[in-house]
């Protein structure tokens, strides 16, 4: 089992949830219920729809020929950065407003502008928000962007990244200031306000809404949060890099109804 989010609870199609506490990570707490939008483990291993771990149903459907290989836990989906790319439809749980986090494992097999996550029109002045490399910058930085009642920014921007290796990818948004980090760590910050605006665009994994800009890279543990506060974030990265290859320091339960969800 892969999950290493504090005071977490997963809800499978079958009622099952799974939680995951860190010890000594007390002070990061995110609730299923009102901070998860998406989860996309990529463990499938088969087939062409990425499923979506949180309770919101946000399923994936492939498009070209996204291939299953081993990922940086599991499986994961690698991207050929000219026709592949997975669509989720446009859902209330993804028109995010005010606070946003996304995180992904990735590892680029060649960098150029790409999304790694999108919700707007190849980066342009209609959507949501994106996690991308390039985006008016330097095609070997993480960038992450939003279209707000402020306007399109591509965000702030992490320093050049190496091809070949895995790095953990996290863009957020709190409202005023947008942060990009890398392994855990803050790269980069860029005040911007809210509220974001929303949109009919589907996300896409592996290209902008527009489907420009594919990526050539392995994609593996995406998730969009909606957390309550920057201190929760921080601690929530932390803790899914520095503890997610630890497994002994995870203590796992099984909750069998949606009813018994703390």
């Amino acid at each position: 089992m892969k999950r290493v989010i504090t005071e977490l609870t997963f809800v499978c199609a079958s009622f099952i949830a799974i939680g995951l506490i860190f010890t000594g990570l007390s002070d990061a707490k995110i609730d299923l219920k009102k901070d998860i939008a998406a989860l996309w483990l990529f463990d499938e291993g088969k087939g062409e729809v990425a499923t979506d771990a949180s309770p919101n149903g946000n399923d994936g459907e492939f498009f070209g020929s996204p291939t299953w290989v081993d990922g940086k836990f599991g499986k994961a989906l690698e991207f050929n950065g000219t026709s592949d790319y997975v669509q989720v439809p446009d859902s209330p749980s993804l028109d995010i407003e005010e606070e946003i986090t996304i995180v992904a494992w990735v590892n680029w097999k060649t960098f150029k502008d790409a999304g790694i996550l999108s919700k707007s029109q190849d980066g342009g002045g209609d959507g949501n928000y994106f996690l991308s490399t390039g985006c008016g910058g330097g095609p070997t930085q993480a960038k992450f962007g939003v279209i707000s009642a402020a306007g399109h920014t591509c965000g702030p921007a992490s320093a050049a990244l190496k091809p070949g290796q895995w790095y953990h990818v996290a863009g957020t948004f709190d409202g005023k200031q947008l942060a990009v980090y890398i392994d855990g760590a803050l790269e980069n910050a860029q005040n911007h306000g809210g509220p974001l605006t929303t949109s009919d665009w589907p996300v896409i994994i592996g290209s902008y809404a527009g489907l420009g800009f594919k990526s050539n890279a392995i994609i593996d543990e995406l998730d969009m949060l909606t957390p309550r506060s920057r201190r929760n974030v921080t601690s929530y990265l932390n803790a899914f890099y520095n503890h997610i290859s630890t497994p002994k320091k995870v203590n796992a339960r099984i909750i069998k109804k949606c009813d018994e969800l703390p």
